[in-house]
């Protein structure tokens, strides 16, 4: 087996451990790695439409800030649960 060692120390096979790093540190950098939204299912919501590819990562910000508000009034109204009203 042809092993290789990675700038990081890993020994790996072909590098496919520092590859999966660096699609790690693009998704961390992207903001992606924790998406509130699933991708799939957005798309499937707006059939015969394209989504810009910053799209998502704005209605994920927007889902966010919606649970935040949802949550503050919730607490605002001496609740721990979060209902719809709260929308």
């Amino acid at each position: 087996m042809n092993e290789e060692s990675s700038e990081c120390g890993f020994k790996s096979h072909r590098g496919h451990i520092p590859n999966l790093f660096k699609l790690l540190k693009s998704l961390l950098l992207q903001g992606d790695l924790m998406s509130l939204i699933v991708r799939s299912k957005v798309k499937s919501t707006v059939k015969g439409m394209r989504l810009a590819g910053d799209f998502y990562g704005a209605l994920d910000k927007r889902v966010e800030e919606v649970l935040r508000e949802a949550a503050k009034r919730a607490k605002d109204n001496g609740r721990a649960t979060v209902r719809p009203c709260d929308l």
